[in-house]
């Protein structure tokens, strides 16, 4: 696995080892359910004890600089990860993946359009990052403790094993390039990402992104305006990927050297055999549940309002 520490302050040390990542998190995870305890007791005497009030919100102010500087200092120290090559330019995607923990909230993104990587590494071809994990038939016990942080209950994830969907690899010039990450020193992260040379129009040809359940994007209408607009996933996909490989449709980044893509034989494949569920799954309160395999071909779209947005 190939890490960088792009955000690293003078003076810190990288996170390396899961060990050190959730020595930190527990106890950034303590400070912010006693902080809730706090806000909680302050609502329930906010209008009948008036000294208690005022010692309450004294001691919440406290908890803030504390709280946020644990936070910072997480994020600063934790790296961003090699998860594609673009088969077009040659420019390495990194992303924020949550290496160390499946409590990272990298596994709670509701929605977002599915270009979120590292700023440096987007370039123009990247269409939206998807991907899989693989539990490796581990219970994911930590994961219920998860609402202790930012009150996220559930990891929705497409599937555990790599995957394509069909409809979006149809697009003209559209490739899929698949890798794989260790998550948590247990599990296996395997990123499916779509680059086209020329990119569909994002309002009729959007694509549901990793570890969402949705896509919030523009829709264009007129006069400069544009409709607000998210969508939920319902790609139908595919895990039998040999014709994909041999249509020249799929690869994969070198897993020895991950300094360049690989695109055939099908036999070199290096995920041909992974076992591992082939639908989408949740895993909610530290227990996994299976979901249906989506078989309408293409998300459901549902328009919000319409705003004034300049692109």
């Amino acid at each position: 696995m190939r890490t960088k520490y792009p955000y690293l302050q003078p003076g810190q040390k990288p996170i390396t080892t899961v060990d050190v990542y959730l020595r930190l998190k527990t106890e950034c995870d303590r400070l912010q359910h006693q902080d809730r305890k706090l806000r909680m007791g302050l609502k329930d005497i906010e209008k009948t004890d008036t000294e208690k009030r005022e010692a309450l919100i004294q001691e919440i102010k406290s908890f803030a600089p504390t709280i946020s500087k644990l936070e910072f200092e997480i994020g600063k120290r934790t790296p961003v990860v090699l998860i594609a090559i673009c088969p077009f330019c040659g420019i390495e995607v990194w992303h924020k993946v949550g290496i160390f923990s499946l409590l990272d909230s990298f596994w709670y993104q509701s929605s977002n359009n599915g270009k979120w990587v590292f700023k440096d590494s987007k370039c123009p071809h990247l269409f939206c990052v998807d991907g899989a994990l693989n539990l490796h038939d581990h219970t994911p016990t930590e994961q219920s403790q998860a609402f202790l942080t930012f009150g996220a209950t559930a990891i929705v994830m497409a599937a555990g094993v790599p995957f394509v969907k069909p409809r979006v690899l149809s697009f003209p010039t559209m490739q899929a390039v698949i890798h794989s990450i260790p998550v948590a020193e247990r599990y296996t992260a395997y990123p499916v990402v779509y680059f086209a040379e020329r990119l569909p129009a994002e309002h009729t040809s959007f694509c549901i992104p990793w570890a969402s359940t949705g896509f919030d994007g523009w829709h264009p209408y007129r006069n400069g305006q544009k409709i607000g607009f998210t969508g939920k996933r319902s790609d139908r996909q595919e895990y039998e990927l040999r014709p994909w490989i041999e249509r020249g449709k799929l690869q994969w980044v070198d897993p020895v050297t991950e300094d360049k893509l690989i695109g055939g034989p099908p036999e070199a494949f290096p995920y041909a055999s992974i076992t591992g569920k082939r639908h989408p799954y949740i895993i909610k309160k530290g227990e996994v549940h299976d979901l249906p395999d989506p078989v309408e071909g293409k998300p459901e779209v549902i328009l919000g309002d319409l705003v004034p947005h300049h692109a």
